[in-house]
């Protein structure tokens, strides 16, 4: 029998954003609002609401996700909403951002 693989941490959605942005996961957790850290950031937000126990809206809600990340829900939902836009008009940022959805679904 093949062992079920472990849950989708938040914590690890941050290692990955942070070395996929090349930032230290501190950084990501942090109160900055330089954009190199901010991008990160809200792509860990987008991430958790999308990969986190995918059948478990309570899981994902923005209140869970903000208090993992030490945000309120409105900044999650500010970030999620961020992300979303831009996909729409950065091509090269929606490619980084489907790559890291990759690499949590791949982990």
């Amino acid at each position: 029998m093949v062992p079920l693989p472990l849950p989708l941490t938040v914590s690890e959605i941050i290692l990955v954003a942070a070395r996929l942005w090349g930032v230290e996961p501190r950084d990501v957790l942090g109160r900055s609002r330089v954009a190199a850290l901010v991008v990160p950031r809200q792509a860990a937000m987008w991430a958790a609401r999308r990969l986190l126990e995918r059948g478990c809206g309570r899981c994902r809600s923005l209140a869970v996700v903000g208090r993992s990340l030490a945000r309120d829900h409105s900044t999650v939902w500010h970030g999620v909403a961020s992300v979303e836009s831009r996909r729409l008009s950065d091509v090269e940022f929606r490619r980084k951002t489907d790559e890291f959805l990759a690499i949590l679904e791949d982990r």
